[in-house]
């Protein structure tokens, strides 16, 4: 599954299909969870982002069908873990395109450096 959000939010299959990832609020807690990879993040922080002070009474059962319906988008219910930390969101490496850029960032500072790249353009 790959991952993109440099750039519009998208995710697609193995095989590059992209899937319909709903509505808008759904769309910003993915981008949410994909910011936080790895890390469980407490409703009451995802509530705040998706409605800010403003959120509704319903918001916390909201977030229960979002979630849910996320689960069932990436076809893996286990992907988005539910604890007494909040939710978390599991991404193989490689799934993300913005941990893949880092990545090859840093292989290219490593093979490159940056006193290099100054003296090639000074000569």
């Amino acid at each position: 599954m790959e991952f993109k959000i440099l750039g519009p939010i998208e995710v697609r299959t193995s095989l590059g299909r992209p899937l319909a990832l709903g509505r808008r609020k759904q769309r910003v807690l993915l981008a949410a969870l994909l910011l936080n990879t790895g890390k469980a993040i407490p409703s009451r922080r995802i509530l705040d982002w998706l409605w800010g002070e403003r959120a509704p009474a319903t918001a916390e059962s909201n977030l229960y069908t979002y979630i849910s319906a996320l689960r069932k988008v990436l076809g893996s219910p286990s992907r988005i873990e539910t604890g007494s930390y909040g939710y978390l969101l599991r991404v193989t490496p490689g799934e993300l395109d913005v941990t893949l850029f880092e990545d090859l960032a840093a292989q290219g500072s490593r093979r490159c450096p940056p006193d290099a790249m100054t003296s090639r353009s000074n000569g």
